[in-house]
Order: C-alpha cells, then structure tokens, then sequence
C-alpha cells in the first residue's frame, strides 16, 4: 500500500475510534505458548484484516 494512502486510511479509521494493529502477529507469536499453537495467521485483503487460528495444546 503506498505511504500517501495509507496515511489517509489511517486518519480515516481513526475517526471511528479504530486503531490498525500492525504487531499484532507478534504478539500471537509471544502468546502462542500459553494458548496453545499459532496453526495460522493471515492478512486477508491486503492486509485490512487480520486471521488466527489457535490450536489448544
């Protein structure tokens, strides 16, 4: 996604009070011990959302 737009994007989410997570793969990656294993992580829509699927251990 080019840098203008999604500088646009992202004022245009934040007025509905939305915040992108761009870490949050990481995040899973660090909790992936205690909520079992990370079996998928995707970013549907070019990276508009955000897909994971744990699997308990």
């Amino acid at each position: 996604m080019p840098p203008w737009f999604r500088g646009g994007l992202r004022a245009w989410l934040a007025q509905f009070h939305v915040d992108p997570r761009d870490g949050l793969a990481d995040e899973f990656a660090a909790l992936e011990g205690r909520l079992g294993t990370l079996r998928a992580f995707e970013r549907p829509y070019r990276g508009y959302a955000q897909y994971a699927v744990f699997r308990r251990a």
